[in-house]
Formats: structure tokens, sequence, C-alpha cells
């Protein structure tokens, strides 16, 4: 059975005094919701490595900040542990970024890596 945590939003009807909360939308994340997210990350790093074009990093930049917007609105995502291979990836991008003065890049890698990581 596969382990699944609930999470409820909640509306509040305050048509009597007393102000109920009523459960409005439930959301069912799993594990595979935080492993797309990382596996995510995996891939448009790597494009950062692999690849030195200005206008791809523009695009890099741009699908990394939609990425940490939809970690920042999913409620209640649980930041993972980050294994030390992975962190010297990140790292690698992040000066490769601060070499070619692309402070975007840089700073939309950071975000990333402290929205979905405990670090």
């Amino acid at each position: 059975m596969e382990k699944i945590s609930v999470m409820r939003l909640k509306r509040v009807d305050f048509s009597n005094s007393e102000g109920k909360e009523i459960p409005d939308i439930e959301i069912h994340p799993n594990d595979d919701i935080y492993n797309k997210i990382t596996e995510v990350f995996e891939h448009i790093l790597s494009l950062t490595l692999k690849n030195k074009n200005k206008s791809v990093w523009e695009s890099i930049s741009i699908y990394l900040n939609s990425l940490n917007d939809i970690v920042q609105g999913f409620p209640g995502f649980k930041k993972r542990p980050i294994n030390k291979e992975f962190e010297e990836v990140i790292d690698e991008a992040i000066d490769i970024a601060k070499k070619n003065e692309d402070n975007n890049l840089r700073i939309n890698i950071i975000k990333c890596k402290y929205n979905i990581y405990n670090v």
C-alpha cells in the first residue's frame, strides 16, 4: 500500500457567529510528486553544465524560476535531504553562472536548491 499524506485546504464560513471551517479541496501529495520535481531540477541543471550558450541559459533561468514558483505554490512541500554528489553538481552550475556573470541564472539555481532541499 502506498503511503499517502492528506492535506486539506479549508474555507471558513462566517455565515454564523462561530465561523466554521469547511473542507474545500483535498490534495494527496505523494513521493512521485517530490521525485518528479527533483528529477526536473536535475535535468535543468544538466543543461546548464552541457551548454555554454547565453540564450539557452536565459531559457534555463526561466525554467528554474517556473519550477521555483511551482515548489513555493505547492502546499506542504517537504524538503528533501540532498546528497553530496548532487550538491557538488549544483555548486558547479552556480560557479559557471557566476564566472559568466549571469546573476539571474545563479539566483534561480540557489532559490531552487534552498526550496527543494534541506541544506
